[in-house]
């Protein structure tokens, strides 16, 4: 999952909670790895750039797992299997830039978190 998630980032704009259209695709993928696992639970980890305050990042974060949550959940994955954590811009994928520009950081990873 991780890797399939690596090579196929679910990313969002700037400021942004919205799912990019590409990266429904990526979350179809997990739902049907989830249905193949049905004990499986996740973490969704949210992330942000730098850009912008850490408090603001956070809620960011959050609001972006979230939002990925939500649409497992609307496409048949059981809510209690799902949780999801915002993690701001303390784990970048990759360095920002000077500015704290970097467009994948602007991501959302999955853990899991039982089998």
């Amino acid at each position: 999952m991780s890797d399939y998630v690596k090579e196929n980032p679910i990313i969002f704009s700037r400021g942004s909670n919205k799912v990019t259209k590409n990266s429904n695709l990526t979350i179809k993928k997990i739902v049907e790895d989830l249905k193949e696992f049905p004990n499986m639970k996740i973490e969704v980890a949210g992330h942000t750039d730098a850009i912008g305050s850490r408090k603001i990042n956070q809620a960011i974060s959050l609001k972006r797992a979230k939002s990925v949550r939500n649409k497992l959940i609307d496409l048949g994955i059981n809510r209690d299997r799902i949780k999801a954590r915002g993690y701001g811009e303390d784990i970048p994928f990759v360095k920002n830039n000077s500015k704290g520009y970097s467009k994948i950081n602007r991501r959302v990873e999955f853990n899991i978190v039982e089998e």
